[in-house]
């Protein structure tokens, strides 16, 4: 739990303010909270990932099966799909709204706006068929139908497993990794019995926690959903279900506002003896630039019980003719290779490519996973974007050279290249980043330069600063911005990221701070006075 102490703050005020700026964002994220880096357990293959249909609050999800449903967490809608992703549509359910998890008893199901009061569905005829009170203020949310109990938390709170008439069983306290829950899902299919967790901790908001039942302790099995998806905001709802993809128990969540995905948990009942299929098409990937001699990349999996080999792989561009080439090494069963086409393909041209892929195996048993798609988008150059969830943290002054610049918070990325200063390559000039908002000791500041003007923020090398946190209160950033000997003179983009808790990465969202960029011109005439701390 975030420590307050340091604002002089209740927990209770610190909550309803918290909760006040929640409501403005689509993106309901839990209380800031230290967390460092959570090695993933490497177990779950990515099979299937598609995009949100509505966002603005899309966070909730469960299925019964034969459609997948999902909330709104900031209104009364709820949505549904076909198992392929396939929009449908929105409808309301009688009283209940804002919900968030939900659980599904075969029959009904459950979800909460994150109090006491369990709302008792039936999505069929979209009526609230009953409400139960609750031990505790439901968000995650997961159904036990070997016991019929449910398990609940809101956030940091214990997890409190009660029965259906709302009677109090058990409950235990979450940690050590485990914490700002939004999902829960029980899971009696993958060797015991577990409790999975969707929490908002780790490198990317999105890490699946697995808990042993009864105990209550985690297992030491986490994996960050967010390291295998093309795009991530904070984790949102999780459920698991053997409808998904033919042959396997499939772990399912949102990754809120953004995609529906599932990873492979355990395979469900006998496998096939012949069946191959697409993993995930690896390359090409959208990016800026592409070229006209792009390779193709398909990572070709045996799902079956029988080593496969000597059949053949294809892939088609923009609906045209396929490109077949034999896979002639053998794959045994859940072992997976990739495969590289020697022909490859011209996608420099800008604009959005469509890509299938499949697998050509004789007597293959399951159809249904042979063939993946893929949207790849060749863009014009230009700096990939970054966003925050919460106003909190505010990067409210900027001083490097000729560069003093005051500003308020914005969500993206303020724009102020138009305010430049002059350093000469080889030469370095002082920078101070003040905090002019929440301020926290584990607030970060980095900073990148696009010294060779590729439209990449590069990290690790001479292209990235961090900021030393004066005096670890973090209110002021101090550091040099060092130009390489030999770098060519004109225009480059500086971009400024100041992150809570997390070190800041140049692209994506983050849930605290704020990202400004400016220009550093190389040349033009000698190295200007450091900047002065204050």
């Amino acid at each position: 739990m975030r420590v307050f102490t340091k604002l002089g703050l209740s927990l209770l005020a610190v909550m309803i303010s918290a909760s006040v700026v929640w409501a403005q964002s689509s993106v309901e994220n839990g209380p800031k909270k230290p967390h460092s880096a959570i090695v993933s357990d490497a177990q779950f293959d990515l099979q299937f990932e598609f995009p949100v249909g509505v966002g603005g609050g899309e966070a909730g999800i469960e299925t019964d099966g034969s459609y997948i449903y999902t909330t709104k967490w900031n209104g009364g809608d709820f949505y549904k799909y076909q198992l392929d992703g396939t929009f449908l549509e929105t409808f309301t359910c009688g009283t209940a709204s804002n919900v968030r998890d939900l659980a599904f008893d075969g029959t009904y199901f459950y979800g909460a706006a994150a109090s006491t009061s369990l709302f008792q569905m039936d999505f069929n005829s979209q009526t609230t068929v009953s409400t139960i009170t609750a031990p505790t203020d439901c968000r995650a949310l997961a159904y036990n139908e070997d016991d019929g109990y449910f398990y609940a938390n809101n956030w940091g709170s214990d997890i409190t497993v009660f029965d259906m008439s709302g009677a109090f069983v058990n409950s235990f306290p979450v940690g050590p990794v485990g914490d700002s829950y939004y999902g829960f899902a029980y899971d009696n299919y993958s060797g015991g019995t577990y409790l999975w967790g969707y929490a908002q901790v780790g490198a990317t908001l999105n890490e699946l926690v697995q808990i042993d039942l009864p105990a209550g302790t985690e297992t030491g099995t986490y994996f960050d959903v967010g390291s295998v998806l093309s795009a991530a905001a904070s984790a949102g709802g999780l459920c698991i279900d053997n409808n998904l993809v033919t042959g396997y128990w499939t772990i399912m969540g949102t990754s809120q506002n953004i995609n529906i995905w599932g990873l492979e948990l355990t395979p469900s009942g006998a496998l096939p003896d012949s069946d191959v299929g697409i993993q995930s098409i690896v390359a090409p990937s959208s990016g800026m630039g592409l070229g006209n001699a792009e390779a193709v990349t398909v990572t070709v999996k045996n799902y079956g019980n029988n080593p496969q080999s000597n059949f053949n792989v294809g892939f088609s561009l923009d609906g045209g003719t396929y490109v077949f080439e034999a896979i002639t090494e053998t794959i045994n069963s859940g072992e997976s290779i990739e495969h590289t086409f020697a022909v490859t393909v011209d996608l420099s041209a800008y604009g959005t490519y469509e890509f299938e892929a499949c697998t050509f195996l004789a007597g293959d048993e399951v159809p249904d996973n042979d063939c993946k798609t893929k949207t790849v988008e060749n863009s014009a150059p230009a700096y990939c974007d970054a966003t925050t969830t919460t106003e909190d943290e505010t990067i409210g002054h900027v001083v490097c050279g000729d560069i003093d610049n005051t500003s308020d918070w914005q969500g993206g990325v303020a724009d102020y290249t138009d305010i430049s200063t002059v350093i000469e390559a080889g030469m370095s000039e002082g920078i101070t980043v003040t905090n002019t908002g929440g301020i926290y000791a584990s607030d970060i500041v980095y900073v990148w330069v696009d010294w060779n003007d590729d439209f990449v923020f590069e990290q690790g090398g001479d292209e990235e600063f961090q900021l030393e946190n004066v005096g670890g209160t973090g209110e002021t950033f101090t550091g040099d911005i060092t130009v390489p000997a030999g770098t060519v003179d004109g225009d480059h983009r500086m971009r400024v990221r100041m992150t809570y808790s997390t070190p800041p990465v140049p692209c994506g969202n983050s849930s605290y701070g704020e990202v400004e960029d400016y220009t550093i011109v190389v040349g033009g005439g000698g190295p200007t006075p450091n900047c002065e701390n204050f």
